[in-house]
């Protein structure tokens, strides 16, 4: 898992705190769909403002239109949730002491903006088996799609007629505001919730997305799919010590980033002593 890998699409990778991995997401084993409102991407969490398609003739005056803008914006941002990971990048296994620099785990930027300044944790599972939980969990219940996000600078006014930001008006008031925003959606999800600017693109970001009919936040139950944790380089002690204690029976590996010099390493920090100071 932490040395040696060659398949870059096996793992998925999430950063947090080692106060919200102890008190929320190992003590209840899940991981949060949060909502698009809640994301720091204002391109995701602000209102979008649309054109629309319309008939010869037909006409949608300024307060309609700042209605249906608010509508399905509030549809989309409230009842769309995502899950984001990092991931690996091509290229793992040629070159060895080159790999720690295509690892999801050992990103600078991502241990300082998620991982509580590089004090907290990174989550490592397995991409395959997070897949099948979802579909398991939700899929009944909710429309999912899972992509990695690409990134692009995105001009201020394109296409309209080619645009998702394009209401189709005769459609939407045919099928209502559900079944509007379930088709737009399924047809549009690639531009919306998986393109993201490039200033973004150091978050090699692969991400699931859910539509479900619920304004609330979903828990995923990641049962024994957690492999493998990294401590973040200024992890405090006694974080490591708890997060191991509460994680290991799972059969979870354990690492800590260490600099030498300016090179992100392997600590090769034999975690067991925690297993005797619980003892004791």
């Amino acid at each position: 898992m932490f040395q040696y890998l060659k398949d870059h699409d096996k793992y998925l990778y999430h950063y947090t705190s080692a106060k919200k991995a102890l008190e929320y997401i190992l003590k209840d084993r899940t991981l949060m769909f949060n909502s698009l409102r809640n994301t720091n991407d204002p391109k995701e969490s602000k209102d979008w403002k649309f054109d629309f398609h319309l008939v010869k003739g037909q006409l949608v005056t300024d307060d309609e239109s700042n209605k249906i803008w608010r509508d399905v914006s509030s549809e989309i941002k409230t009842k769309c949730k995502v899950l984001c990971f990092s991931k690996d990048k091509i290229g793992l296994g040629e070159e060895f002491l080159n790999d720690i620099y295509l690892r999801g785990f050992a990103m600078p930027r991502m241990w300082a903006q998620y991982g509580d300044n590089h004090k907290g944790v990174c989550l490592i599972f397995n991409k395959k088996n997070i897949t099948k939980l979802i579909v398991e969990q939700f899929g009944t219940n909710a429309d999912i799609y899972g992509s990695n996000v690409e990134y692009r600078n995105v001009m201020l006014k394109g296409d309209i007629f080619n645009s998702p930001y394009t209401i189709n008006y005769n459609f939407l008031k045919d099928v209502g505001l559900n079944e509007f925003v379930r088709s737009y959606v399924a047809e549009y999800n690639a531009e919306l919730f998986f393109e993201k600017s490039l200033d973004w693109r150091d978050e090699n970001e692969f991400r699931y997305l859910m539509h479900i009919d619920s304004k609330e936040n979903q828990l995923l139950n990641f049962g024994n799919t957690l492999e493998g944790i990294v401590f973040g380089t200024d992890t405090a002690e006694e974080d490591q010590r708890d997060i191991f204690q509460m994680a290991v029976q799972g059969g979870t590996q354990f690492e800590k980033i260490i600099y030498s010099n300016s090179t992100p390493w392997f600590s090769f920090k034999d975690f067991r002593v925690y297993h005797k100071h619980r003892e004791s």
